[in-house]
């Protein structure tokens, strides 16, 4: 029997670790590295089929390690490949020793990770439905991974508008924390500020851009300008007037805001089709605005008991339709 085992969680880091274990573990090094003279306790650098470059060792004629860059789609393709000559493979077991299959090891690596309340019922739950599960289904799993995941990877919300309409204010009030300084003086925030917003149990960044206004200050205008890639990225764009500003344009914004939003309502009211109303300050229309948000990102719907493919892993094999491997990776014991 060929064994990998992956000794490293599939997180972030510098250097990740492989153990391969098998008969002839030579003849695979040399297919996989193109490198035919392995010495025993000799270190090389070489290519893991144009994967990753890296380190490897033989150390016994069974036994071999890998030692690739740390990075997650390293690990998870380098794995991958390896898969193909392996009987079995092991993902996170020494991370996870409780995780009685793969796939509950990559749950658990999943709710390490996770920052949205919503996703630890819902991650909890994928055993059950794994484990009865048929991959004809694969196109519905397939379409809502990329919603669903934004409960591991938080969204980016943005807010822009014109200066001193009340972004700062909104933005403090959505962290539960001042992040934003708050004047009656244009210009106040400088540079985008926010931090991780949690929506009906739904982790987003919630970013606060400088006032985009008319300025002969160079350090606001650079300040502006890079705001504008923030803007460009993100996933959900509010814009914001007040009862003394006029709403930016597409033009100005560099792309359509998905919500529009008039604070001050308390001041002044609107009739705009379209448009929420709020006070940040008076804490008025904040729910409505919430579910909007949500709305836009796809999870205004709570989660309804359904198989997610999440992580990548899980994902290559329901599109592959991989029903040998599929079983191995949601086999206990």
């Amino acid at each position: 029997m060929t064994l990998v085992t992956l000794m490293t969680a599939p997180t972030p880091g510098a250097v990740g670790l492989i153990q391969w274990q098998g008969h002839d573990i030579q003849s695979h090094l040399a297919r996989l590295t193109g490198r035919r003279d392995w010495p025993l306790g000799r270190l090389f650098l070489v290519d893991f089929k144009g994967i990753d470059q890296g380190l490897a060792v033989r150390l016994r004629d069974d036994w071999a390690q890998l030692m690739p860059h740390g990075g997650p789609r390293v690990l998870h393709d380098l794995c991958k490949q390896l898969d193909g000559q392996a009987s079995r493979t092991i993902h996170n077991q020494t991370r996870y020793p409780e995780a009685a299959s793969e796939l509950e090891a990559d749950m658990l690596a999943a709710l390490a990770v996770a920052p949205s309340p919503r996703a630890i019922d819902a991650l909890l739950a994928q055993g059950q439905y794994w484990d009865t599960l048929h991959l004809d289904s694969a196109p519905a799993i397939l379409q809502r991974r990329e919603v669903w995941n934004q409960l591991i990877t938080p969204p980016t919300v943005v807010i822009a508008g014109p200066a001193n309409v009340g972004k700062s204010t909104l933005t403090n009030r959505m962290l539960g924390y001042a992040a934003s300084l708050v004047a009656d003086l244009p210009g106040t925030t400088r540079d985008w500020v926010g931090g991780l917003a949690e929506l009906d149990d739904v982790a987003v960044h919630w970013l606060d851009t400088p006032g985009i206004r008319h300025s002969k200050d160079p350090i606001e205008q650079q300040a502006i300008a890079m705001a504008a890639t923030t803007i460009e990225r993100a996933n959900v764009l509010i814009v914001m007037r007040d009862p003394q500003t006029d709403w930016l344009t597409a033009k100005e914004l560099g792309r359509e805001p998905h919500l529009r939003v008039y604070n001050k309502m308390d001041c002044q009211t609107t009739d705009e089709p379209g448009v929420l109303s709020i006070s940040a300050q008076q804490d008025i229309g904040i729910e409505p605005l919430v579910k909007a948000v949500l709305k836009q990102l796809g999870l205004d719907q709570p989660f309804e008991g359904e198989p997610w493919a999440f992580s990548d892993r899980l994902y290559d094999l329901v599109q592959q339709k991989n029903e040998r491997a599929f079983q191995k990776y949601t086999q206990k014991g």
